[in-house]
């Protein structure tokens, strides 16, 4: 969660509960992504999420699916070049949604990172 108020920690906390708790119930990556996108409130003075999220599922040792919201993009290293892949925007309650769906192959390396990259 943005800086190391209460606020943020909670709403940090409570985001990757819910995600994780979801998805271990095998919900729809797209229903979980949408009740957590929804229920995120937004910086006033900042403009930008007290909490942020990536997930990548990988499914059956042969695709991955990313969902991004407010994070820096993931980079995929695929036979140790940066591999462009497509990835589709959706807004949800205001908020812009990056998702993408892409087959994988042994030794991908998928970097993600936080925010706090570039807004430290």
């Amino acid at each position: 969660g943005m800086g190391s108020g209460v606020k943020a920690s909670i709403l940090s906390t409570l985001t990757a509960k819910l995600l994780s708790t979801m998805l271990a119930e095998n919900l729809q990556l797209e229903d979980c992504v949408e009740t957590i996108a929804l229920a995120l409130p937004v910086c006033a003075e900042r403009h930008v999420a007290y909490s942020t999220f990536t997930v990548i599922r990988i499914l059956e040792n042969e695709e991955a699916e990313i969902i991004q919201y407010d994070n820096p993009s993931v980079i995929l290293l695929r036979r140790g070049e940066p591999f462009a892949f497509p990835r589709t925007e959706r807004n949800i309650g205001g908020k812009r949604i990056y998702s993408s769906r892409l087959a994988v192959e042994e030794n991908d390396i998928f970097i993600m990172m936080s925010d706090g990259c570039i807004h430290a």
